[in-house]
C-alpha cells in the first residue's frame, strides 16, 4: 500500500510542482537524443553485403507466375521480373506504449500494378535482418557486424540498429528514411528479397502478384484451429469427445482474396490449402474461443474457421478487412438480393454466347479450345470417351480427345478433370481405365483425374455427378448436355448410316423369297417368248401382284407382274419390262393408280458440287434422299416413244447408287446373264437376253454416256403404246423417226405432248434437298397455309434469310468409329476397351442420331462455371487425396480486373451480347456444402410464370407434378407453373403455345427400365391425377392441345436395299420463352435433376441483351436475336426447311393459329406415314400389352411393298418431327414393372 501510495504521489507532483523532478527527466532525455544522433551518425548501422553480384540477374519472366505453374511448382517466383519495389516508411507512437518497443511502423510497397502496406515493429524488421545476416556469414565467412566502414559500398543496405526506445520523437522522421532505404536496397538482391522471412515482414507470398488473381487485401502468419466441421456426403466429420477438450492450432500463411480466404503451408513448400469460397452462408465474426481470447469464426456452406490472433488490434484488423470484402468485391456471391432464384452466382451482363444445335460444331469447337489453352483447362462429364474424335470424318489421331489432352500437358498446361464414378456392376463407363489412361498411370503430373463419389463411405449409390462443361483458362466455358464420350457426335442430317467407303445398295430389296425370285423371273421370260414384240402386257384386270428380282445381283431391279393371269392378252411387248432385264438398267413394274401397270426405272447419278454419289450414305437422309426427282426430265436420256405420251401411268425416278439406265449396256448385260444362268430356271430367260442384246442399237454406248450425266424427274406416262420399230427410237421427242412415214405429224403430236409434260414438270419444286422441302399449300401435310406463306401480310416482315449449306458428307472413311457407331435400342455400350471394334454390323443396324444442344460463354460467367468446378474439385480432394499433394487445391480467377482473355486468335464465330446467370443443383453428397442448392428449378418455374407467349421445351426426361403436396413420387413443380400459366392464358382468352419435344423412348435396351421411365413420362403428361392434361381438362380447359402438344423424332434411311428408321435420341436440356430467354446445360425436368439433393447439374440462364422487332400471335414484340436464331433453327430442322425452304414458309411467329397447326399437321402426317411403312414403336394404335405383343407382327408397307413404302416416305415425310404418343398403353393402369423385377425393386426416386 505504501509503494503504491509513493507511487501515486510521484505521479502528480509532476503535474502541480513545475520545474521539479520531471523536467529535470526531460532535459536528461534530449541530452541522451543528441547522444544518440551523433552516434547515428557514426557507428549506429550494419551493413549487410551482397555476396554475389551474379544473382541480380534473374532468369524468368512472367509466364512463371501463372497460375498453371504457380503455386504449385516446387521452385516459386513470387515478384514480377525486371520490376523495382519502391518502399515508404511512417511511424506511430503505440496507444500504451511498450517501454521497448513504442513506435508501429507502417511499410508501404508499390511494386507494378501493386500497392499494400503492412504494420511491423521494429523488433519484427531487426528479426529480418538478423536472418538475412546469416546468409552473409555463410557466404563471406563472417559476420556483418565484422565489416569495418571501410569496406562498405555505396549499394549496400545499411541497418539502423539504434534501439527504438532511445529515438526520440522527433527523430523518427529520420529513422523511417533509413528504413525505407534499407529495404529498397535490400529488396534489389533476389537471395534477400525471396526469404521466407523477407516475405513474412513485406507480407507477401506466392499468391500475392500471381496473373490471374487478384491483389491481395491482407495476409499474414495466423494460428488456425485444426478439426473443424466439414461435410462429406450424406455425414459429417464426427468429432470424438476429447476433441472439445484437446484444442490444437497449426500455423498457416492466410491470404485474402477479392473473393475467397485461402491459406498456405510454410513448412511444406507453401502449398495451397482448402480455400473459403464467399458465397451465400460466407460469415465473419469476432469471438472468444477456448485457447484464443482473440478469435475470428469465418464459415461458409462448405467448412467453419477459427482463426486466432495475438491481439485485438490485429483480430480487428482481419475482421475489417473481410467485411470489406463481403461488401465490395465478394459481394456478387453473399448478397442474396444479387443471387436471383437462389443461386450460386450474380447474373453477369454483356457475356458472349454462342449456341449448338447437335454437337458436331460443339466437339470441333471445344478441340480448338482445347488446342489454344494457355493455362489450364477443366472438364466435367458424366461419361467421358478418351478415344473421341472431335473431328470428322477422319482417324488422324491428332483429332483424337486422349492425344490432345497428352499434347497440352507436355506444354505445360494443367488438366484437371472430374468423372463420375460408376457403381461398375450395373454401368460400365470405365472411369477408372479413363484415368489410368491419361494420367499414364499416375506418372502424367500435368494430368489430375479425380473420381467422385466414394460411394460406400457416403452411402450414395443411386445419384451421379451429371454435369458436362470443358472450361478454358477459366475464361471460355462450353457445356450443356453433349458429354464428350461414344454416341453423342450428330450433326443435322442425324444420318442413321455410315458405312464409311463401303457402298451402301439404295435398291429396295424384294419382299419375296429366293424361290418365288427364280419362278417369276422363269414365267416372264416364258410370257416374253410367247406373245408378239409388239404386243404390250395388259394388267388391267390383273387382281394380284408380286414382285421379281434377281436378287443374286445388285444391277437387277424389282418387276411386279401377276403370279396368276391366264385372262391377259398382251397388245405389243413393252420397251420398258425389255430394258429391264438388259444391263445394269433397273425396271420396276407395280400396279398404280386404277390398277394400271406402272413402272420404275433407275437412272444414274448426278455429281453433286456437295457430296458424291459415292458418300458413306448414299441415300444420305432425310436431309438429302430424294432430291434428284426435283429436277427436270430429260428425255433425252430415256429409250421411250414419247409419241403417245401421257403423264400419270408410269413412274421413272432416279437412283444414285446404281449404274446408268443403260437399256441396251453390252457389258451390263453380260453381267445379268451371269447371274442368270446361275438359276435353274433363269436358262431361256437368259436366252431371250441374249438374243435381244445382238438386236442392240449402235447408238447405245453413246446413250449410256449422255444419261450418265443427266438425272431424271419423276414422271408418269399414260398408255405407253409402242410398234414393233419403237426399241430403238431417237431419245429426242423433237426429232422425227426416219422410218415412219408419218413422222411429221408425229413430231407436232410428240411436241405438243412434251411441252404439256414439261408444264406438268415445272410445277414441281426444284430443290435439290426434295426430302426437306415444304410441302404445298394443297398438299396433305400442310393443312390451310396458304395465308402464312404470304410474306407479304401486314405485321410480318419480309421474308429474306441465308440460305444453309448441307453439310459436306465425305467418303473418306467413318464418321462413327468403333464403338462410337450405337443403337442402345439395341444394345447398350459393351466392352468399351475395345473401343475400336464396331459392337454392330452396320450393314443391318442402323445406328441411333443423338440430339443435344450446348452452348459457350466468355466472360465472367464463365469464371462463374470454373467456381463451382472448384468448389466440387477441392471438396473432392480433401475427401479422397487430402495427403496427396500431388493433386492441388485450385484456385478461381479474380472478378476485380476487366475481362480481356483474347479468343479471336482461334475463335472466330459470331456471338451474342446476353445476360448469363449460372444456375446448378447441389447438395452435401455432391458439393460438400450445408445448404442444398436447386436454382435451376427455381428458374424454370421462373421463366414459365414470366413467359408472354410461347414456351418450347427439348429435354430427355419429363418427370414432373402438378400437386408436389399429394403426389407422393414426383415433387418438382414445373408441370404445376406450366399448368398455372396456361389457365391464365384460358381465362384472358389469349393464344398461348407450349411446345414440348422428348424422346419417343427412353434410351435403353432394358424393356423393363423403359417402361419405367416412360411410366413416369405419360404419368406426367397424360395419365392419373398428376398429370398435365387431366389438371387442365379438371379446370375447365375444353381442348389442351390447343395450348401444349408434344413430340418425338424419327429419321430413316435405305440401308443395304432396306427401309430402316430409327428414333432420333433427343438427349437436350432446353428451354426457350418468348425468343428471349434460354436455359440450356445438363438438368433434365425431373426430380433427380430438379431437386438438388440427388444429382449434380448446372445450367446457363441466359437473356438477350440484343433486342430486334418481330412478330408473336401476329402482333409486333421484340426479341433477342440468341434465342430467337436459336429456336429458329430448331424449328426448321423439325419441319424440314433448313437446308432449304422453297415456300419460304416464315417460322417467325410460332404463336399464331396458322403455324401451329401447320406443325402439328406435318408433324402427324409424319407419324402416320412412319407408322404405315414400319410399325413404328410406340405408337398410339398400342393401347394395351396384348396389342404390343403382335404389333411388330403386322404387315406394314416396308415388308409387304417397299417401293410404296419408300415413295410414301419420299413424297409426304418433312423433317424430323412427330408425334409423341400419349395413347400408348393407355389401357394399362399401372404398367410400371414388376416388383419382382430388379428395375421394379429400386426404389422410385432411382426412375423420378
Amino acid at each position: 500500500m505504501k509503494n503504491n501510495n509513493n507511487n501515486k504521489d510521484n505521479q502528480e507532483t509532476p503535474g502541480t510542482r513545475p520545474g521539479g523532478l520531471f523536467d529535470f527527466i526531460q532535459q536528461t532525455n534530449v541530452i541522451g537524443n543528441v547522444i544518440a544522433a551523433a552516434a547515428t551518425q557514426k557507428n549506429s548501422f550494419e551493413p549487410l553485403p551482397f555476396s554475389n553480384s551474379s544473382l541480380f540477374e534473374e532468369n524468368y519472366d512472367e509466364s512463371s507466375l501463372r497460375i498453371n505453374i504457380n503455386p504449385f511448382a516446387t521452385n516459386k517466383h513470387i515478384f514480377l521480373p525486371k520490376t523495382p519495389i519502391t518502399v515508404s516508411v511512417s511511424a506511430e507512437r503505440k496507444h500504451g506504449a511498450h517501454i521497448f518497443h513504442p513506435y508501429n511502423y507502417t511499410l508501404s510497397f508499390t511494386h507494378g500494378e501493386h500497392k499494400w502496406e503492412v504494420v511491423r515493429t521494429f523488433k519484427e524488421i531487426k528479426d529480418t535482418h538478423k536472418s538475412l545476416s546469416k546468409i552473409v556469414k555463410q557466404d563471406l565467412g563472417r559476420s556483418c557486424s565484422d565489416i569495418s566502414q571501410e569496406e562498405y559500398k555505396d549499394d549496400w543496405p545499411l541497418f539502423p540498429t539504434e534501439h527504438d526506445h532511445l529515438i526520440s520523437s522527433n527523430l523518427i522522421g529520420e529513422r523511417c528514411k533509413h528504413l525505407a532505404e534499407y529495404l529498397k536496397r535490400m529488396l534489389t538482391y533476389p537471395p534477400f528479397r525471396d526469404h521466407p522471412n523477407t516475405l513474412q515482414l513485406l507480407g507477401v507470398s506466392p499468391l500475392s502478384f500471381m496473373i490471374g488473381l487478384s491483389s491481395s487485401h491482407i495476409e499474414y502468419l495466423l494460428p488456425k484451429r485444426t478439426g473443424d466441421n466439414v461435410y462429406y456426403g450424406h455425414f459429417s466429420q464426427i468429432k470424438l469427445c476429447c476433441d472439445n477438450i484437446k484444442i490444437r492450432y497449426a500455423k498457416r500463411w492466410f491470404i485474402l482474396k477479392d473473393t475467397y480466404i485461402v491459406y498456405t503451408n510454410l513448412e511444406n513448400n507453401n502449398l495451397v490449402g482448402f480455400a473459403m469460397l464467399v458465397d451465400r452462408a460466407f460469415r465473419c465474426e469476432t469471438k472468444i474461443k477456448a485457447g484464443a481470447y482473440h478469435a475470428v469464426e469465418i464459415r461458409n456452406l462448405q467448412r467453419n474457421l477459427i482463426l486466432k490472433f495475438k491481439n485485438a488490434q490485429q483480430q480487428k484488423d482481419w475482421h475489417e478487412k473481410i467485411t470489406w470484402v463481403l461488401n465490395n468485391s465478394g459481394r456478387c456471391f453473399n448478397d442474396v438480393s444479387l443471387l436471383k432464384n437462389g443461386s450460386y452466382a450474380p447474373v453477369r451482363r454483356n457475356q458472349l454466347c454462342k449456341w449448338y444445335v447437335n454437337s458436331a460444331q460443339y466437339m470441333e469447337h471445344v478441340m480448338m479450345g482445347l488446342n489454344n489453352a494457355k493455362e489450364e483447362i477443366f472438364i466435367t462429364d458424366w461419361w467421358f470417351s478418351p478415344e473421341l474424335f472431335l473431328k470428322r470424318p477422319t482417324d488422324d489421331l491428332q483429332f483424337r480427345l486422349d492425344k490432345i489432352l497428352l499434347k497440352k500437358s507436355r506444354e505445360g498446361v494443367k488438366i484437371y478433370i472430374m468423372l463420375f464414378k460408376e457403381v461398375s456392376f450395373a454401368i460400365g463407363l470405365l472411369s477408372y481405365r479413363v484415368k489410368n489412361l491419361l494420367t499414364q498411370n499416375g506418372t502424367n503430373a500435368n494430368i489430375r483425374v479425380l473420381r467422385h463419389p466414394e460411394h460406400s463411405p457416403s452411402g450414395v449409390f443411386l445419384w451421379s455427378h451429371h454435369e458436362k462443361m470443358v472450361i478454358i483458362d477459366q475464361s471460355v466455358a462450353f457445356f450443356g448436355g453433349i458429354d464428350l464420350c461414344f454416341g453423342r457426335w450428330d450433326d443435322d442430317l442425324h444420318r442413321l448410316i455410315d458405312l464409311g467407303r463401303q457402298e451402301n445398295r439404295t435398291e429396295l430389296d424384294p419382299p419375296v423369297t429366293t424361290e418365288t425370285h427364280a419362278y417369276n423371273l422363269a414365267n416372264l421370260a416364258q410370257q416374253i417368248q410367247k406373245y408378239p414384240k409388239e404386243r404390250a402386257i395388259d394388267v388391267e384386270k390383273n387382281t394380284g401382284e408380286t414382285d421379281l428380282n434377281n436378287n443374286l445381283d445388285d444391277s437387277t431391279a424389282d418387276i411386279k407382274i401377276p403370279l396368276e393371269s391366264p385372262t391377259v392378252t398382251p397388245s405389243k411387248p413393252d420397251a420398258l419390262i425389255v430394258a429391264a432385264l438388259m444391263g445394269n438398267s433397273i425396271a420396276k413394274f407395280k400396279l398404280g393408280r386404277n390398277n394400271r401397270l406402272t413402272t420404275q426405272l433407275s437412272a444414274p447419278a448426278q455429281s453433286s458440287p456437295v457430296y458424291q454419289p459415292d458418300t458413306p450414305t448414299n441415300s444420305l437422309s432425310i436431309m438429302t434422299r430424294g432430291s434428284e426427282k426435283s429436277k427436270s426430265f430429260n428425255m433425252k436420256n430415256e429409250k421411250v416413244d414419247l409419241r403417245s405420251l401421257k403423264t400419270d401411268d408410269v413412274e421413272i425416278t432416279t437412283d444414285h447408287n446404281k449404274s446408268n439406265i443403260s437399256a441396251i449396256s453390252a457389258t451390263s448385260s453380260k453381267k445379268t446373264n451371269k447371274h442368270l444362268n446361275t438359276s435353274k430356271f433363269g436358262s431361256k430367260a437368259s436366252k431371250l437376253i441374249n438374243k435381244i442384246n445382238r438386236k442392240k442399237s449402235p447408238d447405245t454406248t453413246k446413250l449410256d454416256e449422255e444419261s450418265n450425266n443427266k438425272n431424271s424427274e419423276p414422271i408418269k406416262l399414260k398408255n405407253l403404246k409402242k410398234s414393233k420399230n419403237d426399241l430403238n427410237v431417237p431419245t429426242d421427242p423433237t426429232q422425227a423417226d426416219v422410218n415412219d412415214v408419218d413422222s411429221n405429224n408425229r413430231k407436232d403430236r410428240v411436241k405438243r405432248r412434251w411441252d404439256k409434260f414439261k408444264k406438268t414438270v415445272k410445277r414441281r419444286s426444284h430443290n435439290p434437298l426434295n426430302r426437306l422441302r415444304r410441302r404445298s399449300s394443297g398438299s396433305d401435310s400442310s393443312g390451310d397455309y396458304s395465308e402464312y406463306t404470304d410474306s407479304d401480310e401486314e405485321g410480318r416482315h419480309s421474308f429474306n434469310e441465308e440460305k444453309v449449306e448441307l453439310p459436306i458428307i465425305s467418303n473418306e472413311g467413318h464418321y462413327w468409329i468403333g464403338k462410337d457407331y450405337s443403337n442402345t435400342y439395341k444394345m447398350d455400350f459393351k466392352d468399351v476397351h475395345d473401343f475400336s471394334r464396331d459392337q454392330f454390323d452396320r450393314t443391318v443396324t442402323p445406328r441411333m442420331p443423338w440430339r443435344d444442344e450446348g452452348l459457350v460463354v466468355i466472360g465472367e460467367a464463365a469464371r462463374d462455371l470454373a467456381r463451382h468446378f472448384i468448389q466440387r474439385w477441392n471438396q473432392c480432394k480433401r475427401e479422397k487425396v487430402r495427403q496427396n499433394d500431388s493433386y492441388p487445391f485450385l484456385l478461381p480467377k479474380s472478378y476485380q480486373e476487366p475481362f480481356n482473355y483474347d479468343y479471336t486468335e482461334w475463335f472466330k464465330e459470331q456471338f451474342y451480347k446476353c445476360e448469363v446467370q449460372m444456375t446448378r443443383s447441389l447438395d452435401a453428397w455432391s458439393g460438400g456444402i450445408s445448404e442444398t442448392e436447386f436454382s435451376i428449378l427455381n428458374s424454370y418455374c421462373d421463366l414459365i410464370q414470366k413467359s408472354e407467349h410461347y414456351i418450347y421445351i427439348e429435354n430427355q426426361f419429363f418427370v414432373t407434378t402438378t400437386d408436389p403436396v399429394r403426389d407422393t413420387d414426383v415433387k418438382n413443380m414445373i408441370g404445376g407453373e406450366l399448368v398455372e400459366r396456361i389457365m391464365r392464358a384460358f381465362r384472358d382468352k389469349k393464344k398461348f403455345r407450349v411446345y414440348v419435344v422428348l424422346p419417343l423412348l427412353p434410351g435403353f435396351d432394358n424393356p423393363n427400365a423403359i417402361q419405367a421411365v416412360q411410366y413416369y413420362n405419360l404419368r406426367s403428361i397424360i395419365n392419373g391425377d398428376f398429370s398435365i392434361y387431366k389438371a387442365l381438362k379438371n379446370r375447365g380447359v375444353p381442348d389442351p392441345f390447343e395450348y401444349i402438344t408434344f413430340y418425338g423424332m424419327r429419321n430413316w434411311s435405305v440401308l443395304m436395299g432396306k427401309l430402316v428408321q430409327e428414333i432420333i435420341y433427343v438427349h437436350s436440356k432446353l428451354m426457350i420463352v418468348d425468343d428471349k430467354y434460354v436455359i440450356c446445360g445438363s438438368a433434365n425436368v425431373n426430380d433427380r435433376s430438379m431437386l438438388g439433393k440427388r444429382d449434380s447439374e448446372i445450367a446457363a440462364v441466359v437473356k438477350d441483351e440484343e433486342l430486334f422487332q418481330s412478330v408473336l400471335d401476329g402482333q409486333k414484340v421484340l426479341v433477342g436475336k440468341y434465342a430467337n436464331s436459336l429456336r429458329k433453327k430448331i424449328f426448321k430442322l423439325h419441319l424440314g426447311i433448313y437446308f432449304n425452304n422453297p415456300n419460304k414458309i416464315d417460322v417467325q411467329d410460332c404463336v399464331c393459329d396458322e403455324f401451329y397447326n401447320y406443325f402439328r399437321s406435318v408433324s402427324k402426317t409424319n407419324t402416320e406415314v412412319y407408322d404405315e411403312v414400319f410399325k413404328c414403336l410406340p405408337s398410339d394404335n398400342i393401347t394395351d400389352f396384348q396389342i404390343l405383343a403382335s404389333y411388330g407382327e403386322k404387315s406394314c408397307l416396308s415388308k409387304v411393298d417397299p417401293p410404296a413404302g419408300k415413295k410414301e416416305l419420299d413424297e409426304k415425310v418433312n423433317g424430323f418431327i412427330v408425334d409423341f404418343p400419349l395413347k400408348f398403353l393407355c389401357k394399362e393402369k399401372n404398367f410400371f414393372p414388376d416388383i419382382r423385377t430388379p428395375e421394379g425393386m429400386v426404389p422410385i426416386a432411382m426412375w423420378t
